[in-house]
């Protein structure tokens, strides 16, 4: 499977037509999604496009010129995740994903492709995607900052920002999806050195911890029927 013919980003593209050309202005990228299933169909984190207004959607692979404008959004009512569909252009270059794995378990690898926001403006050279690795660490029933609600898998690594959205699959059939990455978690360790000033006639107190993230993200698995319904299952 070739990365940029899954992967593609999120753009806010407000005029942009179905052929593909843009007649306002550049679009406005919001993150990653990835083909699922059928080349006109994407899954990405709600969170992702929350805050701009659906019928700017569009999607940019950058291994084809201009852009797939979306035409339906659909969003799951509790969990971070949304669906859209695309205008069925150009699709002979696009791999989307098969399907859903259901038998995950703790300690098994997973492998993400995604957008960093530092690689996709520039701010490194290279190829503008990553490939992390890592296993999933812990399940849990999650209940996000943002409001969402989910079956969740805990990452040993973090998710850089643009990373949100983007796939996680199995390495050894990299046509199979496990999850979606979505955000991070926050703990600290136990203290690593104190501090003591005497201020005022008073002793203060410092004491320093290590802040580790964890990336965490949504066992699809748990939404299949939910995705079904909109995204017709893959022919054998």
């Amino acid at each position: 499977m070739r990365p940029l013919s899954t992967i593609a980003l999120v753009c806010h593209a407000p005029g942009a037509k179905a052929e593909g050309f843009v007649v306002e202005k550049l679009p406005e990228i919001l993150g990653t999604c990835f083909a699922f299933r059928r080349s006109n169909f994407f899954l990405t984190a709600h969170h992702v496009i929350k805050s701009v207004d659906h019928s700017g959607l569009a999607i940019s692979f950058l291994t084809t010129p201009g852009l797939r404008v979306v035409t339906q959004v659909h969003v799951h009512p509790t969990a971070d995740v949304a669906i859209l569909e695309a205008v069925d252009t150009q699709t002979g270059t696009i791999e989307p994903f098969w399907d859903i794995v259901s038998n995950i378990h703790l300690g098994e690898t997973f492998a993400a492709f995604g957008f960093p926001e530092d690689l996709v403006r520039g701010q490194s050279g290279g190829s503008p995607h990553r490939l992390f690795m890592g296993h999933y660490q812990r399940f849990m029933d999650y209940e996000s900052v943002m409001g969402y609600r989910y079956v969740a898998g805990e990452l040993n690594i973090p998710c850089p920002a643009g990373l949100s959205g983007g796939p996680l699959f199995r390495p050894e059939a990299p046509q199979m999806l496990t999850a979606l990455a979505t955000e991070n978690v926050e703990t600290s360790t136990w203290p690593e050195s104190m501090e003591e000033e005497v201020r005022d006639g008073g002793t203060v107190r410092t004491t320093h911890r290590r802040i580790i993230s964890y990336g965490v993200s949504v066992i699809l698995f748990h939404l299949l029927d939910w995705i079904n319904e909109f995204v017709p299952p893959r022919q054998a």
